[in-house]
């Protein structure tokens, strides 16, 4: 495997596990909610990890740069509008 697929697995996995650990934080926040009703309400979204794992390394470099980009551009625009 070369050397930009393990590149674009770590940044990938790093960047979808930032944006759920802020959309857990997003769901705790919320009015009348907790810990546990947050976790029960992120389950349908950890099914992006193993996608951004599995186009990373199956797929051309141009689906690991929209797997890693995407994110990536997500995270920097949320952090502009903050």
């Amino acid at each position: 495997m070369e050397w930009w697929r393990w590149g674009g697995l770590v940044a990938g996995c790093v960047c979808v596990l930032l944006l759920l650990a802020l959309r857990f934080d997003t769901l705790k926040d919320r009015r009348g909610s907790d810990a546990r009703r947050a976790a029960r309400r992120l389950l349908p979204w950890l099914g992006a990890f193993p996608v951004v794992v599995l186009a990373t390394v199956l797929g051309p470099w141009w689906l690991v740069a929209a797997a890693v980009g995407l994110p990536a551009l997500t995270l920097l625009a949320m952090a502009a509008v903050d």
